[in-house]
């Protein structure tokens, strides 16, 4: 709230809008204690609840928030953002009341000696989110001063739909995964193995999505925006593959944080930080807009590659044979549908995604079911839907 009009003056080139940057720290404030409300769930292994939660926040707000841009328009996006918070804070008070009766009295001098390592790995978080946060911002106003708002706002489209996906992907992987790893922190063996099952997991989660997300990007952002952001279509699928390595790199990344290395971490991510800064820069000025968003896949990739060392040094993780044959696959799936986007004629293009999408589907789907195995509820429910019984025998 403070520095409200500074960072208007780096984001837009002027402070106009100083005062609707101050506001959202309301927001920040909301969403902080809306994350304590939900570390209750979480941490109680409710992720059931959890789920929920997440689904009926989105639900909730989504009638008033569609209200307020149509009867305000563009200045209503502060207040929806706030609305946003507001509800889905009171939901999360609401969803986690009863889940500890008893109220804990704890001396501020015992919650700073047992709570040493929580703020150690805090300040590793608060370290790395600065980071991250402060390098999209300076990409975004050094865009915007280059190539105009016009292509940022082409830009930030695609990025909001590729980060739409890859947060509902990562939430899923998110709620159950951490708490569960950080539990075995004593036993490598046993996280080795939860690790590649994540991971083939989320290439199963994913796979489908990121298929149907280059397949129909034309239609996507005619959907979701209008005809002047179809430009954004060719920066959707390059930034789709950026989001596949990225949901491939979660789980291993994820191991430090179990492991409670938040030197490690705030280390890694401060550099890795800086390395993704200094490559969406010289890609951006030198192949602009559709440079920076190759510099996306590229930096995740090499992210992806670099926690595989450190998963090697933490925990002596190796890929297994089964996991890397699932991944060349995915690999080969997301190549065809790439090259399909470029050289294939409209029409063609979504005759041949659909098949695409179909054939993921049904792949990720039958290696979901063989995992969950045949008396899991899914897999019940599956079997009963019309040609369910074919399609997952």
């Amino acid at each position: 709230m403070l520095f409200g009009a500074p960072i208007s003056q780096l984001v837009f080139g002027n402070t106009n809008r100083g005062a609707s940057v101050a506001l959202l720290g309301i927001a920040l404030l909301l969403g902080a204690m809306t994350s304590a409300e939900m570390s209750l769930i979480q941490g109680s292994g409710q992720v059931a609840k959890l789920a929920k939660l997440s689904i009926l926040s989105s639900l909730a707000s989504m009638v008033p928030i569609v209200s307020i841009y149509i009867w305000m328009g563009v200045d209503g996006v502060i207040p929806a953002l706030l609305l946003g918070a507001m509800l889905t804070y009171v939901l999360a008070r609401i969803s986690s009341r009863g889940i500890f009766d008893s109220k804990a009295r704890v001396s501020w001098k015992e919650t700073f000696r047992s709570g040493k390592d929580l703020l150690s790995l805090g300040f590793a978080f608060m370290l790395t989110g600065m980071v991250w946060t402060g390098k999209d911002m300076l990409i975004r106003s050094s865009m915007t001063s280059s190539y105009g708002l016009d292509a940022t706002g082409m830009y930030q489209a695609a990025w909001a739909i590729s980060g739409l996906f890859v947060n509902f992907v990562l939430r899923a992987m998110g709620m159950d995964f951490y708490p569960r790893l950080t539990a075995m922190n004593q036993d490598p063996s046993a996280m080795r193995e939860a690790v590649s099952q994540q991971i083939e997991i989320g290439i199963l989660l994913a796979l489908p999505g990121v298929i149907a997300t280059i397949g129909f990007s034309p239609l996507i952002i005619r959907l979701l925006y209008t005809a002047e952001f179809a430009p954004a279509s060719v920066l959707l699928t390059v930034l789709a593959c950026g989001v596949f390595f990225k949901v491939l790199s979660y789980p291993l990344n994820t191991i430090q944080l179990a492991m409670g290395d938040s030197k490690g971490f705030g280390a890694f991510g401060l550099v890795f930080g800086v390395f993704e800064l200094g490559i969406s820069y010289l890609l951006l000025y030198n192949f602009g807009v559709v440079g920076l968003a190759v510099a996306f896949p590229i930096s995740t990739l090499l992210h992806l590659f670099a926690m595989l060392c450190v998963g090697r040094n933490l925990i002596d993780y190796r890929p297994e044979k089964s996991l890397l044959i699932l991944l060349t696959v995915s690999l080969a799936c997301i190549s065809a549908c790439l090259l399909m986007f470029f050289v294939t004629s409209s029409i063609t293009e979504i005759v041949m995604a659909f098949l695409f999408a179909l054939g993921s589907t049904i792949f990720s789907a039958r290696n979901l079911a063989k995992r969950l195995g045949s008396d899991h509820r899914l897999v019940v429910f599956a079997m009963r839907i019309p040609f369910g019984r074919l399609l997952f025998s």
